[in-house]
């Protein structure tokens, strides 16, 4: 005789649900959303929860598979997902990925992990749906929180998965692996077992089968207590914000285009988290925890610099030591622009707007350096760019009789390194005329003998 399916423990299970979706989402009231369907338990559990959820509601859901091809049964699981959707009547999307397409340097549960989320979001604006919703739970919070414990990554990676970043939702947050796989079989829902999951050599897998069950024979509330953890550094985190953003417009100096410029004395004086957190906080990429190797080296750094020395962070950003302040940029040594200037009018040049503008006279000149005015006559015929700056270039400052590399008159007028990588000359045919927003040559200085003259200006493009 077989067992009678428990509906009191179901019908539990799916109010917990529904309640979790109320109070955490409560915006799904005439919304859509996508569910990603592997076909092992968790999804499972998560596809006829949000099915019954739909039949009560209006809500639109569809039905997402990965196939990510990595093993032979791929395609045994994606005939098993697509099979449910058609007798269930739910709309029904096969994504498959290539493994050929993988990096050698990245892992495969990265490149798997990457991927994956990249396709979903490209399915999910095509199709207007408002969440992407994932079956993580309460077991794969531990196993993500020890990782994060093994890896060095500090209270950042103690907040373990969020129940929502962006559009991604995972609202089985809460919900242990065996509560979701005794609805499944009280329902008399199937699954398929992904037989990776048994394979220890995953230090996921090794986590999960190694350390946590043998764990939880002697602390049961294991789970429930990592969840705590989470809730807690969620809360400390939460309050380190607010203090950065109450300190922020001391610390930060000035601000241009992809960089900043820090206070060094207000820095110094901060506690070392709060350094560490402030420029962690600048250069964003939130997504992923640091590790121990980025605070440890980024404190190393900050606690004993020097002048000209500078640190490579996450995200192709670098923190330079600048006389007693600091420097935070993204590297863009590698963009190099070069523009045909058009004569009485305006032409953009990577980060800035140059401006060209024939007068007839000077009536006072100015003390900004990003405002000059230069004789015309200098330039009949001649063909004019603005571009980067070149190793080799070379020009005659104003009021200088011979020629000067510009890698030494940057040096001389003490640009900073991230300055020097954005810099742009004014070039006619062969000849540097200005080195944008500091020098005019004196080729082209007024004179007597000047007949028209140009105003040159140059300026940050706005939202840069």
């Amino acid at each position: 005789m077989s067992a009678k399916p428990n509906n009191s423990y179901s019908n539990s299970l799916y109010q917990q649900f529904c309640q979790n979706i109320t109070v955490k989402w409560d915006s799904f009231h005439k919304s859509s959303v996508l569910l990603a369907v592997s076909g092992g338990s968790d999804s499972i559990s998560m596809l006829h929860l949000f099915q019954r959820l739909s039949q009560e509601q209006d809500l639109r859901i569809g039905i997402a598979h990965v196939n990510h091809q990595l093993r032979p049964e791929s395609d045994v699981e994606a005939d098993f997902v697509r099979e449910l959707c058609r007798k269930l009547h739910l709309t029904y999307w096969e994504l498959a990925l290539d493994p050929a397409e993988k990096s050698p340097a990245m892992s495969t549960e990265a490149w798997a992990r990457e991927e994956r989320y990249r396709v979903l979001q490209e399915l999910c604006k095509i199709e207007k749906y408002d969440f992407i919703a994932t079956a993580h739970h309460l077991n794969d919070q531990t196993e993500t929180v020890l990782m994060h414990v093994g890896e060095g990554s500090g209270i950042e990676g103690l907040q373990g998965i969020r129940e929502q970043r962006g559009n991604i939702i995972r609202p089985l947050l809460s919900f242990e692996q065996s509560a979701l796989e005794k609805y499944n079989n009280d329902k008399g829902f199937k699954w398929i077992e992904d037989s990776s999951n048994a394979d220890i050599n995953i230090p996921r897998n090794y986590i999960r089968h190694i350390i946590v069950k043998r764990w939880q024979k002697d602390n049961p509330n294991l789970l429930e207590a990592i969840q705590f953890l989470c809730e807690r550094a969620t809360d400390y985190d939460n309050a380190l914000k607010f203090i950065l953003d109450r300190i922020h417009h001391d610390v930060v100096q000035n601000v241009t285009s992809n960089s900043f410029r820090l206070d060094g004395k207000y820095l110094s004086e901060l506690p070392r988290l709060l350094k560490l957190a402030m420029i962690r906080k600048l250069i964003g990429g939130n997504d992923q925890p640091w590790r121990r190797h980025h605070w440890n080296s980024l404190h190393n750094f900050i606690v004993s610099p020097s002048t000209g020395r500078f640190h490579e962070l996450p995200g192709g950003w670098i923190l330079l030591s600048d006389r007693g302040n600091w420097l935070l940029s993204q590297d863009s040594e590698s963009k190099q622009y070069c523009q045909p200037v058009v004569r009485n009018s305006k032409t953009t040049c990577g980060y800035f707007l140059l401006k060209w503008r024939s007068v007839k006279e000077v009536k006072q000149f100015t003390s900004t350096p990003w405002v000059e005015y230069i004789d015309e006559g200098f330039l009949q015929g001649k063909s004019l760019i603005i571009r980067t700056w070149q190793p080799g270039d070379r020009f005659q400052p104003l009021g200088m009789q011979g020629r000067k590399k510009i890698s030494d008159f940057l040096i001389d007028e003490q640009v900073d390194r991230f300055q020097k990588r954005r810099q742009l000359v004014l070039v006619a045919d062969e000849e540097i005329i200005w080195v944008c927003g500091r020098r005019i040559s004196n080729l082209v200085r007024i004179t007597p003998h000047t007949q028209s003259i140009v105003e040159l200006s140059i300026e940050l493009k706005v939202g840069k």
